[in-house]
């Protein structure tokens, strides 16, 4: 830890102690409860919409200095299809839906790409917390916020803009399916994706919604998950090794990727599981006994699945963050129905510790947040 990563350290705070409302047996008033709700999420919106960094100085930075370049370089509007295909790597290395919005705003509302990302932060923003709200999970918000921005918001909100508002889009749909709204979803899901086109793997939810996973069908893809984790990574290192002599160089990226994914990251990402596979496996009837439970029940279950052979690609870890988002319900589930159990209680807290540490360990991953201090973009000189 530096000082660079105070500011965001701060920002944890702030967030656990709303937390704490959630917690605590404190009452506050419902007018109370929406002043705060709002400061947070101006809070959000403007701590990642306004930063500010000199991409001038190169590769650390990588995806705030595309966007900016994407965002100086707006695309013709006249002849789209003809100009993206036209483009250069940097801007076709983004997809159509973010750059068309870009441009338009580019060419016509703004000049200035920070005024733009400030706008995709409290889109994302609005996404998020109306998604809490139209999932019906905003009894507990501050709990579940401060989950999200310990875990997610740094790597998402600041480095991979285009995929946090494509996610906060697919969250916010999820109640669609909830309601048998299935074409609404679809649709919502396709913006997403023209936006960041990952977000077509969470069409998969329309699947998860049919079936019904039993105890047996659960251990069973838990195992071969964690059986992927141990061998995946050995075996595709065994075979790029012995494909150096034909192809070195892809050899060499491969397994660089490989030593990258598991570096102690993923080992991580199954052990803030096992909390919520407690309440998962303890309460399976009754979360499972409504459409919508049994949704998030199977989501989570298809999370835990799914990251064992994310092991191997950092694109793949990307694509599991939309089916992340049980985390919130079943937190949201157990404070609501369980809430005076001591299961209820010390998961509150094992959560409340365990997610300033993963925050704090978070910061020291990016060069964003370690090399650079937090800068304003209409203070900067």
């Amino acid at each position: 830890m530096n000082e660079n990563h105070v500011i965001y350290i701060c920002l944890y705070c702030f967030f656990s102690i709303c937390a704490l409302l959630d917690i605590w047996p404190i009452k506050i008033q419902y007018r109370q409860k929406i002043i705060l709700l709002t400061c947070s999420a101006g809070i959000l919106c403007l701590f990642a919409g306004c930063r500010w960094f000199d991409v001038s100085v190169g590769n650390e930075i990588f995806d705030y200095a595309a966007y900016e370049y994407a965002f100086t370089h707006p695309l013709d509007l006249k002849d789209f299809s003809y100009s993206y295909q036209n483009a250069d790597n940097y801007i076709r290395g983004m997809d159509p839906g973010y750059l068309f919005i870009s441009s338009i705003f580019a060419r016509y509302l703004c000049a200035n790409a920070n005024v733009f990302f400030l706008l995709v932060s409290i889109l994302t923003v609005y996404f998020l917390v109306k998604g809490f709200q139209n999932n019906q999970l905003n009894r507990y918000i501050f709990l579940l916020l401060y989950i999200y921005v310990t875990r997610l918001y740094i790597q998402y909100n600041f480095i991979m803009m285009r995929q946090a508002l494509a996610m906060s889009i697919v969250w916010w749909a999820f109640a669609y399916i909830s309601k048998n709204q299935n074409r609404k979803f679809i649709l919502s899901c396709l913006i997403a994706a023209a936006i960041h086109m990952s977000a077509v793997i969470a069409l998969l939810a329309l699947f998860l919604n049919k079936v019904k996973f039993s105890l047996k069908c659960c251990i069973v893809l838990i195992g071969i998950s964690i059986c992927a984790a141990i061998a995946l990574p050995n075996l595709l290192e065994v075979v790029l090794t012995h494909m150096g002599a034909i192809a070195p160089l892809i050899m060499a990226k491969y397994l660089s990727y490989i030593q990258e994914a598991s570096s102690g990251g993923n080992i991580l990402n199954y052990v803030e599981c096992l909390p919520f596979l407690v309440i998962a496996f303890k309460y399976k009837n009754e979360i499972t006994a409504d459409q919508k439970g049994n949704l998030f029940f199977n989501m989570f279950i298809f999370y835990m699945f799914i990251i064992g052979f994310a092991l191997v690609s950092s694109v793949a870890m990307r694509i599991t963050s939309y089916f992340i988002y049980p985390f919130f319900f079943l937190t949201s589930w157990l404070n609501q129905h369980k809430r005076t159990t001591l299961l209820t209680k010390g998961l509150n807290y094992v959560w409340l510790c365990y997610f300033m540490i993963y925050g704090i360990r978070l910061l020291g991953n990016y060069h964003t947040t370690s090399d650079y201090a937090y800068k304003i973009f209409f203070l900067h000189n």
